[in-house]
């Protein structure tokens, strides 16, 4: 679910980074979709809060409340995501 993306340094060193990625045989279907969103999400909360780190004083509260309802939005495709997984493990019982 996750891939590692290099990152170069100053240094010229390789700095691996987590990030949502796509892996080879994602579902298609709603959950595929579901994943999607979660995946959009978690980069959107990621471009908010640098934006609200980067904001001049007189930005910083409108940034923060962004970055408030990015986070809101990840938890809350990260919930249907975890739904998904919950109705997957109930209808395939590990004997």
């Amino acid at each position: 679910m996750f891939r590692r993306k290099p990152k170069s340094s100053s240094a010229g060193d390789t700095a691996l980074e987590l990030l949502p990625g796509v892996e080879v045989g994602d579902p298609e279907g709603p959950r595929a979709e579901h994943l999607r969103e979660w995946r959009d999400a978690a980069r959107r909360v990621a471009r908010t809060y640098n934006a609200w780190c980067a904001a001049s004083r007189r930005d910083r509260h409108v940034r923060y409340v962004s970055f408030l309802d990015a986070l809101r939005r990840e938890e809350r495709a990260a919930r249907q995501l975890e739904r998904d997984g919950s109705a997957l493990g109930a209808a395939d019982p590990v004997s």
